[in-house]
C-alpha cells in the first residue's frame, strides 16, 4: 500500500504518553546516555571558615570537555543528566546565582551542538555539603529543633565517610524538616524549593538552548515515604507547569528502592501532564550477599527491571531510568552492562548511566583516575567500558514497539553482542515517518540496514552523531534490522 507523507517535527522537544516519550510527530523516542558532575556545577564545598584546617572543598569534581563531549556523541549517547545543587543556584535565601546558571546553559548548549539533550536533575547526596555530600543551602538546613546545630555540621575532605553521613541522625532530620507536613518550617522550605525550581525552569526556557533541554528533575533521591513524595512531587510538577506548561517534569521514589529493589505501586495516575517516572535501578551493585555477580545473567537481573516496569504502569507515565550502574572493578561488569542495556532494548527504555568520570567513591565511570589525584591528568580511558557501551539502538521508533511481557520477553528490540546485529519488532504506521537509530562510531563503516529482509539502499549515517533515517512502515509487524554487510 502507498504510505502517505509524514509531517515532521516542528520542534525536537518530547512530551510524555502514558506508557513512552513521544516526539512531536508521534514516534516513541529512546534516549540513551549518561550522568556528569561537572565542575562548577557539582557543589560539594563548605564554608571554609568553619572547618579546621580551612578547607571548603569535599572532593575534587572533574571538568567536561568538548572532547569528552564527543566521545559521548561517539557511543551514541543522546543525552547527560547533569547534577545541580541548591546550594549554588541559591547561596542565600531568596537571591539565585545567574553566573552558575549561565555555567549551567552553556553546558547545555555545548552538549546539544552534539545532537545530546540535557536533563537538569536537582541533585542531593544526604541532603547537603554540610551534612553530606551535596545538595541545599545551609540556611536550608534544619533538625527538629531548628537549624542544624553548627556542632553537627561536617568538613571535608569526603574520603570513604558519605555510606555514614547518609544514615547520620542529623541527615535524617534535615529531611524529616523538610517533608514532613507538621514540621514548622515545612511551608517555608518548599516555598523557597518551589520558587528555585520555577526559575531554573523559567531561566533555561527564556535562553537560546532551551531545545536542547529533555527537562527537569526534581529531586534526586528523597529519603520520606511514598504519599508524602507523591503529594511533593504533584506539588512541584504543578508549579513548574504553571509557568512552563510544555516541559517535562521526572520524579522520583524513595532512595529506599535503591536498596529494596521494590518501589511503590500508585493506586492512582500520577496527577499532571508530562510527567516521567525516573527511578534508578542499582540490581546487586550495593549488596551482593549471594555472590550472583560472579555469575550474573538476565534472569538475576530481571526481576527489578520488571518490578520497575510495573511501578511505571500504575502511574500511567513514561520510564526514564535516571542511575544505573556498577562498579567498574565488580565481577561480571561487561556482562552485567549488556544484559542491562537488553533489558532496556527489549521495553524500549530510556536512561542514564552513572557516571561519566570520577576519582573519588571508587572511581566509577568511563576513566580509570588516581583518586589522589585532584586535577584528573591521571584518568585514561577504560577501553572495556567504552567497548560496553558502544551499541545501536532505536532513537525514534516509527510505530508502536512490542512490549516486554512475561510470554515475550525479548520485547522490542535486541542486540546481538557477538554479531553486531540489532534487531527492532514493532507495529507498523501507515505514513512514511522514517525511524532514528544511533550508531556507535566503532562500528563498521559498512553495514546494512533491511525492513522485513529487503535491504534499505543509500542509508546515510551522520558523521557527527551517528544517527541515520530509515523507512520500514506499513500496517502490521515489521522487522528492522541493522547488521555489518557481508
Amino acid at each position: 500500500m502507498a504510505l502517505t507523507p509524514w509531517s515532521p517535527p516542528s520542534s525536537p522537544r518530547l512530551h510524555a504518553g502514558p506508557d513512552h516519550l513521544l516526539d512531536e510527530a508521534g514516534r516513541v523516542a529512546v534516549l540513551r546516555g549518561v550522568n556528569v558532575r561537572v565542575a562548577g556545577l557539582f557543589d560539594a564545598r563548605v564554608d571554609p571558615e568553619r572547618c579546621t584546617p580551612p578547607t571548603d572543598v569535599l572532593e575534587a569534581v572533574p571538568a567536561l570537555t568538548d572532547g569528552e563531549l564527543d566521545r559521548m556523541a561517539d557511543l551514541g549517547f543522546s543525552v547527560i543528566r547533569l547534577p545541580v545543587n541548591w546550594s549554588a543556584i541559591e547561596p542565600t535565601e531568596g537571591t539565585y546565582d545567574e553566573a552558575y546558571l549561565d555555567r549551567v546553559e552553556d553546558l547545555v548548549g555545548r552538549a546539544g551542538e552534539r545532537g545530546i539533550a540535557t536533563m537538569i536533575d536537582v541533585h542531593q547526596d544526604a541532603w547537603s555539603p554540610d551534612l553530606g555530600e551535596d545538595g541545599a543551602p545551609l540556611w536550608a538546613t534544619y533538625g527538629d529543633e531548628g537549624p542544624t546545630d553548627p556542632s553537627l555540621l561536617l568538613c571535608g575532605p569526603l574520603g570513604d565517610s558519605l555510606a555514614d553521613r547518609r544514615v547520620s541522625a542529623p541527615v535524617a532530620a534535615a529531611f524529616r524538616a523538610f517533608f514532613a507536613p507538621d514540621s514548622p518550617v515545612h511551608d517555608r522550605l518548599e516555598a523557597a524549593f518551589a520558587a528555585m525550581l520555577v526559575h531554573v525552569v523559567e531561566r533555561l526556557e527564556a535562553s537560546p538552548v532551551a531545545d536542547a533541554v529533555l527537562g527537569y528533575e526534581i529531586f534526586n533521591e528523597p529519603v520520606y515515604d511514598d504519599r508524602t513524595l507523591r503529594a511533593f512531587h504533584e506539588r512541584m510538577t504543578a508549579a513548574i507547569h504553571a509557568r512552563a506548561p510544555g516541559v517535562l517534569v521526572f520524579f522520583e521514589p524513595s532512595a529506599l528502592r535503591n536498596l529494596s529493589e521494590r518501589g511503590f505501586l500508585s493506586g492512582a495516575p500520577f496527577a499532571g501532564a508530562n510527567a516521567v517516572y525516573a527511578p534508578h535501578l542499582y540490581t546487586l551493585a550495593f549488596m551482593d550477599p549471594m555472590g550472583e555477580l560472579d555469575r550474573v545473567t538476565p534472569e538475576i537481573l530481571a526481576p527489578n527491571f520488571d518490578r520497575m516496569l510495573a511501578e511505571r504502569a500504575a502511574w500511567h507515565v513514561p520510564l526514564f531510568v535516571g542511575e544505573w550502574g556498577i562498579r567498574p572493578d565488580s565481577p561480571g561488569t561487561a556482562d552485567y552492562i549488556a544484559f542491562t542495556y537488553d533489558l532496556f532494548d527489549a521495553a524500549s527504555t530510556s536512561s542514564a548511566v552513572w557516571l561519566w568520570k570520577e576519582a573519588s567513591q571508587g572511581s566509577w565511570g568511563f576513566y580509570g583516575c588516581d583518586e589522589a589525584d585532584e586535577t584528573f591528568a591521571s584518568c585514561e580511558e577504560r577501553p572495556e567500558q567504552f567497548a560496553a557501551h558502544a551499541r545501536i539502538y532505536a532513537e525514534r521508533i516509527a510505530g508502536t514497539p512490542l512490549p516486554r511481557t512475561e510470554a515475550d520477553p525479548a520485547g522490542a528490540a535486541h542486540y546481538d553482542r557477538a554479531r553486531r546485529r540489532y534487531e527492532l519488532r514493532f507495529e507498523g504506521r501507515s505514513d512514511d515517518a522514517p525511524h532514528v537509530l544511533r550508531i556507535p562510531a566503532d562500528y563498521p563503516a559498512a553495514f546494512e540496514v533491511r525492513c522485513d529482509g529487503a535491504l534499505l539502499e543509500e542509508v546515510a549515517r551522520e558523521p557527527r552523531t551517528g544517527r541515520i533515517e530509515v523507512v520500514c512502515a506499513g500496517p502490521g509487524r515489521h522487522l528492522l534490522a541493522v547488521a555489518p554487510a557481508l
